[in-house]
């Protein structure tokens, strides 16, 4: 578990908000899904949940409902595990938005 993965997980996911920002979100969403796969092998599995829960908010925006589920609940079995509750309390306005 390295920490310069983890370093290479979070430089991605600043590079993906960075892409989001200048309207860029399919280069945005691609750099998310990277920055998930180097922190998940890192076994970073908090700050991967982090992006779950981002891909899940940015899947949502554009109509990708089915896609922002399967995020939403990765991110919420690991929120849910660690007892993160401001990370739940998220989740949980999230899976409202996205059932109305």
């Amino acid at each position: 578990m390295g920490e310069s993965g983890s370093v290479a997980g979070q430089v991605e996911y600043v590079r993906a908000e960075l892409a989001w920002a200048e309207g860029q979100p399919e280069e945005a969403l691609r750099l998310l899904h990277r920055a998930l796969d180097l922190l998940l092998q890192r076994g970073a599995v908090m700050d991967a949940a982090r992006i779950h829960l981002r891909l899940a908010k940015l899947l949502a925006r554009p109509g990708d409902q089915a896609a922002a589920w399967l995020e939403l609940s990765a991110a919420e079995e690991v929120f849910g595990t660690s007892g993160a509750e401001g990370y739940l309390v998220q989740c949980r306005r999230l899976r409202d938005t996205l059932s109305a």
